[in-house]
């Protein structure tokens, strides 16, 4: 028998096995990918995945062998799996199928590198990915990464900036500042109860009590909305952070976890990048406000945007509120207790004293 004929005989994997997607999905993929008619999967081995961190959602390793009339293959790949795909109780497209679209439609048009996907369900109920090894640790990352990466979302931020109308065509993209508040609201509502319930009563009280500050926040949800409105509209990654960034060892990023792709102002993806690494890392490399500044400074070379410090301010702490109203409420609710007690003066310091300042100043209590 020729080597043509014991590749065309070869015994495909069986229907039956642990994984979302079937054989045929997974062939169709690789072939798309090496241009290859002939290829046929010989074995698939589940594997580590480099870097993980917690997510939402089921993430493994998958190393495929394969063969084709070009010869031998191998294929290191991750299998995201999302814990919600389709759409949401409040009628929005859910986070998976987001992702989905994301790739399917608007990854290729991005100033910024994004994993290759070598297929996928429809709706987003799961991805195989390229696997991205061999990357920059992000602990390690120094002040050089950190300004790096503001470079590359500014990049990105520029290609679409005050394009929010032009973004709609992509229906499927979040508009979260567009949305209806009332939606936002009872998430949060929602999400509040649930960390409240989660938490340790003794965390709750001191030194910003928990139950007041939140319900104060979910009260100006429309004023927080209107007054970011102020600013163009751009794509945002949404949850963009070293986390969901590999720096390969030519300082190359590749972004991923688009999850959270929308349109809405550039702010909050800066807001994003400060609160989330500060929250994992504690003490960065370099000062929140070298980040701040050296993203302004690249706004204002490429669309001549330009803010007064005292603008600035007020908007990142609109911006905060918001992300926290919006993200962090529901990431904290599924947080579970000893985490949160461990956390909790990090998280009075990042998220809850400077969220009681900026209630103060934009709504004082009579």
């Amino acid at each position: 028998m020729t080597a043509q004929e014991n590749l065309m005989h070869a015994t495909p994997l069986p229907e039956q096995h642990p994984w979302p997607f079937t054989s045929s999905e997974l062939t169709a993929g690789l072939r798309r990918h090496t241009g290859d008619p002939t290829l046929r999967v010989l074995n698939i081995e589940e594997r580590p995945v480099p870097q993980r961190r917690p997510s939402v959602g089921r993430i493994r390793g998958v190393h495929v062998a394969a063969r084709g009339s070009s010869g031998a293959y191998t294929f290191h790949l991750v299998l995201k799996e999302p814990q919600q795909s389709g759409i949401t109780l409040a009628g929005s497209i859910g986070p998976a199928m987001r992702e989905a679209a994301f790739y399917r439609t608007l990854a290729g048009h991005l100033p910024v590198r994004t994993p290759q996907v070598y297929a996928m369900h429809p709706e987003g109920e799961w991805l195989l990915l390229e696997c991205l090894e061999d990357g920059l640790q992000p602990e390690s990352w120094g002040a050089a990464e950190f300004l790096r990466s503001v470079e590359q979302i500014q990049v990105l931020h520029d290609c679409f900036w005050g394009l929010g109308d032009d973004l709609k065509v992509y229906n499927w993209l979040g508009r979260p500042l567009d949305a209806n508040l009332d939606v936002h609201q009872r998430v949060a509502e929602r999400a509040t109860e649930r960390l409240l319930t989660v938490a340790p009563d003794e965390i709750q009280d001191t030194p910003v009590p928990w139950k007041p500050l939140f319900s104060r926040l979910v009260a100006h949800t429309a004023e927080i909305s209107a007054a970011l409105h102020t600013m163009p509209d751009t794509l945002l990654h949404g949850d963009y952070w070293p986390g969901n960034i590999h720096m390969d060892t030519a300082g190359r990023l590749t972004v991923y976890d688009w999850q959270r792709v929308s349109i809405g102002p550039g702010i909050l993806d800066v807001i994003s990048l400060v609160q989330t690494s500060r929250w994992w890392f504690q003490k960065l490399p370099v000062d929140a406000d070298v980040l701040e500044r050296h993203y302004r400074q690249g706004v204002a070379q490429s669309s001549g945007q330009v803010w007064t410090d005292e603008e600035w301010r007020t908007l990142w702490g609109y911006g905060l509120l918001w992300v926290f109203l919006t993200h962090w409420l529901s990431i904290l609710g599924n947080t579970p207790a000893p985490l949160l007690k461990t956390q909790a003066p990090l998280l009075q310091e990042l998220w809850l004293q400077p969220l009681a300042h900026w209630l103060d100043v934009f709504f004082p209590e009579v």
